[in-house]
């Protein structure tokens, strides 16, 4: 018997495999007519259109002429695309940034609400979209470090013996250096690395998408996926790593105010007079 699948337009049929012996192609138009004998049959098709990755990708529409099941669909994403958003029918990936930025958003309202620091709702903002790209727990020391610091300015050094005095000083310290080389990690990711939109479902990634459909009715289901290209996220990035230059220089600055404030360091042993 003969099976037709019914194609896009403008596609050119580039190989036809049944059960894993190529076939002459027979196409006319957009049907594709495939013999086809009584049993189990692994059919493939390799064909080509002439589009590329553009800023919403859509997969081709295929009539498959036939119910069919457990349907797979996989999109391998070009290294230079940003991808922003995916959707479709099928169970499949999400880009679950947008969820994290909602977060850090009503984060930065309460923190710029917060005295202890000279961010403002705009800082906290700006600093807390490019952390995203670094995991949770050092977005926490950063905000940690702005807090301490102005706790840090408020507290006297007379209430404190000198082994605990300076023991929080030393862990400012420490602190200071975490939070320097996650800022320093999240310019570096930035710049030069992929950015991280924290892609879920399906197995999927920032390169591979996966959908999954477990019944269609004829026609394959399509997906999509808005993307830009590259250039525009490192132009965002690198705008935001001259901002953070200028704004390191101040806060700096005032964290070495809150630092130095009613002295560095306490000394442990006293001098004895004879």
């Amino acid at each position: 018997m003969q099976h037709k699948i019914t194609l896009p337009e403008d596609v050119l049929l580039q190989m036809v495999k049944i059960n894993g012996k190529s076939q002459p192609p027979q196409q006319d138009g957009r049907l594709v007519t495939l013999p086809i004998t009584p049993g189990a049959q692994q059919v493939e098709l390799r064909f080509q259109q002439p589009i590329g990755m553009s800023q919403q990708f859509k997969t081709p529409k295929i009539k498959l002429g036939i119910d069919s099941v457990n349907t797979n669909i996989e999109v391998v994403m070009q290294r230079d695309r940003w991808i922003l958003f995916a959707g479709g029918k099928p169970i499949g990936p999400a880009v679950m940034i947008w969820g994290m930025l909602i977060v850090i958003l009503l984060a930065s309202v309460g923190l710029g609400l917060i005295d202890l620091t000279p961010l403002k709702i705009h800082h906290w903002l700006l600093l807390g979209v490019v952390l995203s790209q670094v995991p949770v727990p050092l977005m926490v020391i950063v905000v940690g470090w702005f807090m301490l610091l102005g706790l840090r300015a408020r507290i006297s050094a007379d209430n404190f013996s000198a082994l605990k005095f300076d023991a929080m000083q030393l862990g400012l310290v420490i602190l200071t250096l975490t939070a320097m080389s996650t800022l320093l990690f999240a310019i570096h990711q930035g710049l030069l690395g992929h950015p991280n939109m924290h892609i879920a479902g399906n197995g999927s990634d920032s390169t591979l998408l996966r959908w999954y459909e477990d019944s269609t009715a004829g026609t394959l289901p399509q997906v999509w996926v808005f993307s830009w290209s590259m250039w525009i996220y490192r132009i965002a990035m690198l705008l935001w790593a001259l901002w953070i230059a200028f704004a390191l220089m101040r806060w700096l600055r005032w964290g070495w105010e809150c630092f130095s404030k009613h002295g560095l360091w306490k000394p442990l042993w006293g001098r004895k007079i004879v």
